[in-house]
């Protein structure tokens, strides 16, 4: 709890390292196990208290239309994360995250909405997300890359990757803020 509720699992040593020693043979966590985090289900209410509804009202949004190919993909991240500059052309060139959508589908599934709004692929830019009304949903779930405010040049806080829209308007970038939230 408390403010080490706050470091990444992934960031967890397994054994001790020799002082002094280059990170890149420290023992994390995240080479020897897969992880996640966990999105308990059952905190929801499923009462009939949602005008007759017995299942949580779910919006899906991710999947953004980014970079097709690996390699290419990964010129575009070195390119952004190493100082590049912070506009449509490369947040379009961050890779995609496989099975992103799908993963989507099946919560809304698992929620049991038949009526879940998905706002994926080109359906999944910052324009749309504004324009949504996404009060009337009981669960967001959110399946893209996210950013760490101040780990990019120009990007002051967390944010989300969406399909970069209108290039020439910065509000529709393809980068989600917290402050956009």
């Amino acid at each position: 709890g408390g403010s080490l509720a706050s470091v990444p699992m992934a960031a967890l040593v397994t054994r001790d390292s020799a002082h002094g020693k280059d990170l890149r043979e420290t023992a994390w966590l995240v080479r020897r196990q897969a992880l996640s985090t966990p999105v308990s289900l059952g905190m929801l209410d499923t009462a009939d208290t949602r005008g007759g509804r017995n299942s949580p009202r779910f919006a899906g949004i991710g999947a953004p239309t980014l970079a097709p190919g690996e390699v290419l993909a990964m010129r575009g991240v070195r390119r952004v994360l190493r100082g590049g500059s912070l506009d449509a052309r490369a947040v379009a060139q961050m890779p995609s995250l496989p099975g992103a959508e799908q993963e989507l589908v099946r919560l809304g599934e698992a929620l049991g909405d038949r009526d879940a709004l998905l706002l994926t692929g080109a359906r999944a830019t910052e324009a749309d997300v504004r324009n949504a009304d996404l009060s009337r949903f009981d669960v967001l779930a959110f399946a893209t890359n996210g950013l760490v405010g101040g780990a990019v040049r120009g990007l002051g806080e967390p944010s989300l990757v969406l399909t970069p829209g209108n290039a020439d308007d910065p509000m529709d970038d393809g980068l989600l803020t917290a402050s956009d939230i």
